[in-house]
């Protein structure tokens, strides 16, 4: 009922693969024991250094029940300089503008850059304004979709702050959409609290 498989490293070693993941959100529901499930989504935690353990042993029922793990925090990372990256907004939803330029890059409707972000500290803030959107997809990436600055954004749905953006809809892919309209839009990456948030708010 459940797939998995077998796989042969260069060693001749033989090893079992299956993925585990789960829908939890919460740090301290991600590990939970019985909480994996076979090839869920992925696993949301904090920012940070782990050592995660994963135990296997034979129990009844559904094959995640087999499998429990443990999840410890043991560092924080270094700090990422978005300081050099140039954001942009891009898809068949950014309508054609001032500044807008075809996308070349993913042939995906327009493109439209923020520049180089403002900086306070570890915080970084992207900024747009009066943006005219349809009520087609779009996402904010880095500059033609590679690195910019040494660093690479690629950030849709999952990244915007619902509750500060109320014209966002459900998306069926990812992608970022709105009722058509004319926006303001921000994007905050929190190297302290490693996060990244785009809010999209109509303009007055």
């Amino acid at each position: 009922e459940h797939g998995w498989k077998l796989n042969m490293d260069d060693a001749g070693n033989v090893k079992a693969e299956i993925g585990l993941g789960n829908d939890a959100t919460e740090d301290n529901l991600a590990l939970m024991p019985n909480g994996l499930v076979q090839y869920g989504k992925n696993i949301k935690i904090a920012r940070g250094v782990y050592t995660i353990t994963l135990t296997w042993k034979l129990a009844g029922g559904a094959l995640q029940h087999s499998f429990t793990a443990t999840m410890t925090k043991t560092g924080n990372p270094e700090p990422v300089d978005y300081s050099e990256c140039v954001a942009e907004l891009v898809g068949s939803g950014v309508v054609a503008q001032e500044g807008a330029v075809p996308d070349e890059y993913w042939n995906w409707g327009n493109a439209l850059s923020a520049g180089k972000p403002a900086k306070n500290g570890d915080v970084y803030t992207w900024t747009w304004e009066g943006v005219e959107l349809s009520a087609e997809g779009w996402k904010i990436r880095s500059l033609n979709g590679a690195e910019s600055g040494g660093q690479k954004l690629d950030l849709g749905n999952g990244s915007v702050d619902r509750a500060a953006s109320p014209n966002v809809q459900d998306s069926p892919d990812g992608n970022i959409y709105v009722t058509a309209g004319t926006y303001n839009i921000t994007l905050v990456a929190d190297e302290t609290a490693g996060t990244k948030t785009i809010t999209v708010v109509e303009a007055k």
